[in-house]
């Protein structure tokens, strides 16, 4: 029997995360591939979903932070809450 998450790949994960920053989640991710959550740490290997959301977020704000952007337009672009904000 053919797994069905055989062509999916770390890039396809990072595209997504990166396509659905301000709300993705490991579930959400796990939903679109239809993949269990085992699966999905299987195929990004050393590197933890988590991780992955969290890095491309906060190279959002980073960005954001030099356009002088307010924290409430950061917070809807990253997905990070506005108290979070002010903490990082």
């Amino acid at each position: 029997k053919k797994e069905k998450y055989k062509g999916i790949n770390q890039a396809q994960i990072n595209e997504y995360i990166v396509r659905n920053i301000s709300s993705v989640s490991i579930n959400s991710i796990c939903d679109h591939f239809e993949l269990p959550v085992n699966k999905l740490y299987n195929i990004l290997g050393k590197k933890k979903p988590g991780d992955l959301i969290r890095e491309e977020r906060l190279k959002i704000v980073k960005k954001m932070r030099r356009q002088k952007a307010s924290e409430e337009i950061i917070s809807k672009a990253s997905g990070f809450s506005i108290s979070y904000l002010k903490k990082i």
